[in-house]
């Protein structure tokens, strides 16, 4: 990632996703803590607010979330560079190793590392991009002697390997990953909410996103879905809504046709209520 010299903060927002919390008064401008992964950091030059938006310097926050910070005086630029504790060959060879396959499309493989299940061990969360609509979808947990076990692979094309941020429901951590399907004529999004529990995926829900359906000319179609979460009543609503398309599957005709499901979560995943 490239940096200009002029700046000389970086926003906390570029960070907040490193495990940064700031803490700051309403103020326009006004000095605020920072900590990094709980720890406060304290700085020559300190953190501040003004007109709602955080800074700090960009040296102290980086080194503090382990990367390294080189400044490039030729080209005028500040580089940053994450030291992560896995590296892409050591997930490539985790999964050539355990995984179900014989061969895999490695040179499409992404990885994040996440807690997923909150016990402050970073799980691996790694996809490879096959094609238009093939991918692999796998989770790694970390062992006591520090090797990492496969726990789960699917056969999922997902666009962003990092899982969105977890939805704390019953007492479940849980996440949504979205995997693209399809063939000739065919393109569908398919939510999947899922969480970890004792050292195991178990997928609570699946339902439809969007469906574009262009297979019979003369029954083109374009399913739009989505769903809501009702932690105070355990439940789950999702609902679909079923355009038909014209010859050219460009525009929608008539009017939809709209389905809505209730689910109740059953303490493992969420059944229908019929």
């Amino acid at each position: 990632m490239l940096f200009s010299k002029r700046f000389k903060f970086i926003t906390a927002a570029a960070v907040l996703l490193g495990g940064i919390a700031a803490m700051s008064t309403a103020n326009a401008v006004t000095s605020l803590k920072l900590f990094v992964n709980g720890k406060e950091l304290v700085m020559a030059v300190p953190a501040e607010m003004k007109d709602g938006t955080a800074t700090a310097p960009i040296r102290a926050v980086a080194e503090a979330l382990g990367a390294s910070v080189r400044w490039d005086a030729k080209g005028n630029s500040v580089s940053i560079e994450s030291k992560s504790p896995v590296s892409k060959e050591q997930v490539a060879g985790w999964i050539t190793a355990q995984g179900k396959e014989n061969n895999y499309y490695l040179d499409g493989l992404a990885y994040q590392l996440v807690d997923l299940d909150g016990d402050n061990e970073l799980e691996v969360v790694a996809a490879i991009d096959g094609a238009v609509h093939l991918g692999n979808f796998f989770i790694f947990r970390k062992e006591l002697d520090g090797s990492y076990r496969l726990i789960q692979e699917k056969r999922w094309k997902v666009e962003n390997v990092k899982p969105n941020d977890p939805i704390d429901f019953s007492g479940k951590k849980m996440f949504e990953t979205i995997e693209h399907t399809g063939g000739t004529g065919l393109a569908v999004d398919i939510a999947h909410l899922w969480y970890l529990e004792n050292g195991s995926m178990v997928e609570a829900w699946t339902g439809t996103l969007k469906e574009m359906n262009a297979m019979q000319r003369d029954n083109y179609y374009l399913t739009v879905g989505g769903y809501r979460l009702a932690e105070e009543t355990g439940s789950l609503y999702a609902w679909e809504s079923k355009y038909k398309l014209d010859i050219e599957g460009n525009r929608t005709t008539g009017e939809p046709v709209t389905a809505v499901k209730s689910f109740t979560f059953d303490g493992t995943g969420f059944v229908e209520v019929e």
